[in-house]
């Protein structure tokens, strides 16, 4: 009986490692060693091989919250080898993959005209189809943390580790991590070519975005971190009055020049300029703040003014802008930055920041908790401040800000957006039922004077007859009053008969008596 249980052992190891009875034979036979002795003896040998290579090996280490990161995970998940390594990590899309993850956009713009079949065809089946897609989430897999993935670049041997990095504190770190990336030590020249060509192409597919980034303020660090990836957007789609947009456009261009920063370091003047965008909420204050991004293509940077923000973390995050950046105070007027009316006790003494505040006989002082208005008029334009960047500032309420942030140098332009007149009317409804040539072009520029063609592609004069669409929308202002609404109302309304324009017209006279009685009967 005894002598049987090699055999059935064996048996056994068959099952389950096919192979296994053939392998063990040329082990035994070859090398003179007990095939379970390898076994126990290679993997040791492995890690000390590991070991061995990372005490001499060359290493670069990339952190969570840097832009390389976002990048080089980019390029990993689609790496034929380390998307499909040994030991991986599994998991749907979710926000923590979504910045490296592949375009949906993108994708559902591909299958636009599948969709748009279906849903004329079956529009029940379409709705099904649609849920069954929104929860079957896309399986990911990317290289398993700490453990040494091997691949090769270019003929050079490589290591990459992701550690993590734990954080009992906050949300914005649980999936934090580093990631290290070795070679060999007379190969370390591959480490930054490699690191070369991901931000190559990770920018090829980011060449035409615009990059919103956030400002987050941890336990043990401050950061910017990418909250969205837009496509460009025209400038025609922004209305506002042609000389103040052709004068806030030429300012900014003007100050980006390569003549006019060489003339700010002859002349030793700090490189910064501020603008003030103000006016009721639905005016396009926002929307100029991305549509000038989208035309000089500048990311964004964006702090919300929250109880968690510091005046450390405050300042820490301006100090890591890039030179070239529009750094963006959305609704300062709500951030706790407001006009103050507290008199200073009189044995406390006053910053130059402070004394900066006072107007008349009454002199305000700091409010306490979140950013104080000296931290923030400190690091607009004190000392330490960044250069090269443009600061645009928007509010509902100007008169609610105090003197002191809107004073020149700080604020060295305003312009105000209000409610819609005549001309400005006929805009939003040319940009409504027209799309401008440059949306979405990866190269060149756009203009303030934007062509437009129908949303199908077709020029309006081509599909309607010469001046079709500008009768319309002449004959569409002058049933609505100037004055009385934003251009947030006048777009809602269109968006009702968003593919019939000649119901827009019918309808219009209708649409603005309920609008005016309810704001009657409101007061």
């Amino acid at each position: 009986m005894a002598s049987s249980n090699p055999t059935s052992n064996d048996a056994l190891l068959e099952t389950l490692i096919p192979g296994y009875s053939l392998f063990a034979r040329v082990v035994s036979v070859y090398l003179a060693v007990s095939f379970a002795f390898a076994l126990f003896v290679v993997p040791l040998l492995v890690d000390h091989l590991q070991q061995f290579f990372l005490y001499f090996a060359a290493s670069v280490e990339i952190n969570y919250h840097d832009v390389l990161y976002r990048q080089l995970m980019h390029w990993v998940s689609n790496h034929r080898s380390l998307s499909k390594t040994q030991h991986s990590i599994a998991g749907t899309k979710t926000d923590y993959v979504e910045v490296w993850g592949e375009d949906e956009v993108k994708a559902e713009e591909n299958e636009f005209e599948n969709q748009q079949l279906d849903f004329e065809t079956d529009e029940k089946k379409y709705w099904q189809r649609l849920s069954y897609m929104n929860k079957m989430k896309p399986i990911r897999c990317t290289p398993t943390q700490d453990t040494l993935h091997f691949f090769t670049y270019k003929g050079s041997l490589i290591a990459f580790r992701r550690s993590p990095r734990s954080s009992r504190y906050t949300l914005d770190l649980a999936n934090a991590e580093n990631i290290t990336l070795y070679t060999t030590p007379w190969n370390r020249e591959a480490l930054r070519e490699l690191l070369h060509d991901i931000q190559e192409v990770f920018l090829e597919r980011e060449c035409d975005r615009i990059t919103i980034y956030r400002g987050v303020n941890s336990s043990d660090s401050t950061y910017w971190q990418p909250a969205a990836s837009n496509y460009p957007r025209s400038m025609s789609t922004v209305i506002l009055d042609e000389n103040k947009k052709n004068a806030l456009l030429s300012d900014i261009k003007n100050f980006l020049a390569p003549k006019t920063r060489a003339w700010y370091r002859s002349h030793c003047y700090p490189y910064r300029r501020g603008f003030l965008f103000h006016g009721p909420p639905g005016t396009g204050k926002s929307s100029m703040c991305f549509a000038i991004a989208s035309l000089l293509r500048l990311d964004i940077y964006t702090v919300s003014f929250n109880s968690r923000l510091n005046e450390d973390g405050f300042s820490n995050l301006l100090h890591e802008l890039p030179r070239r950046c529009l750094l963006l105070f959305e609704d300062i007027d709500t951030a706790g930055v407001q006009k103050r009316n507290f008199e200073p006790e009189e044995d406390e003494p006053l910053s130059d920041e402070e004394a900066d505040m006072f107007h008349g006989d009454h002199p305000r002082r700091r409010q306490s908790g979140g950013i104080s208005l000296s931290s923030l008029l400190n690091a607009i334009d004190g000392i330490g401040a960044q250069e090269g960047r443009i600061l645009i500032m928007t509010t509902n309420c100007k008169k609610s800000l105090d003197p002191a942030l809107l004073r020149p140098g700080r604020v060295d332009m305003e312009v105000s957006f209000g409610f819609v007149d005549q001309a400005a009317i006929q805009q939003v409804f040319l940009a409504f039922y027209v799309t401008p040539d440059e949306v979405r072009a990866t190269k060149g520029v756009s203009t303030v004077n934007d062509s437009y063609h129908t949303c199908d592609g077709v020029s309006p004069d081509a599909k309607n007859g010469k001046n079709d669409i500008t009768s319309l929308a002449i004959e569409f202002s002058k049933h609505v009053p100037s004055g009385k609404f934003t251009p947030a109302d006048i777009q809602n309304y269109l968006f009702e008969h968003r593919e019939t324009p000649e119901t827009a017209v019918e309808g219009i006279r209708e649409w603005v008596k309920k609008k005016q009685g309810a704001s009657k009967s409101s007061e």
